[in-house]
């Protein structure tokens, strides 16, 4: 596609759009206007944004660590890690694989990545449940993941992103373990929650997939009860 195809120019001034209040809010006054009025310069780098949502995805593939073993970096953005199979939305420099996590199946086999990063993207997603499903499906048993996602006291600026769909809880990955207090039948999906921490911005979860029946792993289980209660203060 040419800088001036229509297309390109429609997706760029919708990302603009999106992205306009922010540059409002920071005084960013050369682009604070139009589509259509922004400089040359501006115009280009919107177009080049646009081509990286539009591209098509790349043939999937697994980068292995020098461990053998495979590690995702699930909405990787712009933090590209060596020996990890980095994947995105958008065809960022240094990412490995191109795909809509929304999109399901995820174009791994089942039981590939022994550990996961998932770093401020899964509040992105449209529906939690079936990306959780497709998460669950494509690791191994015992793998570990690392979610980090804004919660409902976050700052107001953490809702000021339009594409963010949700907060999430200390307890949300509870319903996905077995045998815990709240656990309901969501799907596929069964994860133990081995630590949970938080700050004033964000939460943070260490994750294990369970996929087999394992005492061990889930003895290991935090409990929502005892951490909503460090949560509140009164432990």
């Amino acid at each position: 596609m040419t800088t001036d195809d229509p297309g390109i120019d429609a997706v760029a001034e919708h990302l603009h759009r999106l992205y306009l209040p922010t540059a409002r809010g920071m005084g960013w006054t050369r682009l604070d206007k139009p589509f259509a009025q922004l400089p040359a310069d501006a115009k280009e780098a919107a177009r080049a944004l646009a081509r990286a949502f539009m591209r098509r995805p790349m043939e999937p593939v697994v980068v292995r660590a020098a461990d053998g073993y495979a590690h995702l970096n699930l909405g990787c953005g712009t933090d590209i890690r060596v020996g990890w199979t980095n994947a995105d939305l958008a065809a960022l420099p240094g990412v490995d694989v191109v795909f809509d996590m929304n999109e399901t199946p995820w174009p791994w086999d089942d039981d590939t990545f022994a550990d996961v990063a998932a770093i401020h993207c899964l509040e992105h997603t449209r529906d939690l449940p079936p990306v959780l499903d497709e998460l669950w499906r494509v690791c191994r048993h015992g793998a570990t993941i690392h979610v980090e996602a804004p919660h409902f006291f976050s700052s107001p600026a953490t809702w000021d992103d339009p594409t963010h769909r949700r907060p999430m809880g200390p307890g949300t990955f509870q319903y996905f373990c077995p045998g815990a207090a709240y656990q309901h039948e969501i799907g596929r999906a069964r994860f133990v929650t081995l630590e949970v921490g938080h700050s004033n911005l964000y939460l943070s979860w260490h994750l294990a997939v369970y996929k087999q029946h394992d005492a061990a792993l889930l003895a290991r289980h935090v409990d929502y009860g005892n951490w909503k209660a460090k949560w509140e203060g009164r432990a």
